[in-house]
Formats: structure tokens, sequence, C-alpha cells
């Protein structure tokens, strides 16, 4: 299992593209991250400069946050790091990802 850095920037991606694909099947969700953004900052108010970046995009509407959400650049790649969007697939899709994906690098 390769765990460089650069294979864990493309699981996340990869992740990301799951997740964008619920997301663009039901935009209803983008609530959840929202509510996990107002949830950390509540409990950790300096927390990742990235949530201001992930709050603006969410509030520009949903192509903004998948635009961002999958950004193959340096700040998706950051951005992605401190996601807010870690509730949308639930454990066992996260689980089977991870599964799937260990199995091929």
């Amino acid at each position: 299992m390769d765990r460089s850095p650069a294979n864990l920037d493309r699981r996340s991606l990869e992740l990301h593209r799951l997740i964008a694909a619920r997301l663009r099947e039901r935009p209803d969700l983008l609530a959840m991250a929202r509510n996990t953004l107002e949830r950390w900052r509540r409990t950790d108010p300096r927390g990742c400069p990235g949530w201001d970046q992930w709050a603006a995009a969410l509030d520009a509407g949903p192509a903004a946050a998948l635009g961002l959400m999958l950004d193959p650049g340096e700040r998706g790649q950051y951005l992605r790091s401190c996601t807010p969007f870690t509730r949308i697939l639930s454990a066992r899709e996260r689980a089977d990802f991870l599964r799937r994906w260990n199995a091929i690098s």
C-alpha cells in the first residue's frame, strides 16, 4: 500500500469525487457541511484557515463548493485536508471506498 503524500492526495481527491456525486444527487446535503463548519468553529475558534474558504464556497452555492472540492491543484489539496464534507458518505461507504482503494494502490 502506497502511503506517499502524492497517493494520499489522489485518494482524497477520489473520495471527494464520490462525495461530489452524492451532492449532485442531493444538494440539500450541503447543509450538513455548513453545520459541520459551524460546530467546528464553536469547538475550535482558531481552527483551520481553510474553513473560511469552505464557508464562502458554500455560501456561493453548489457549483462553487463542488469546484473547490474537486480542485486538483495545491489549493484543493489543502482544503480537502480540512473538509467539512466528512459526514456526506456513511461510515460503510467510506470504508468500502478505502478497501477498494487499498486493493489497487
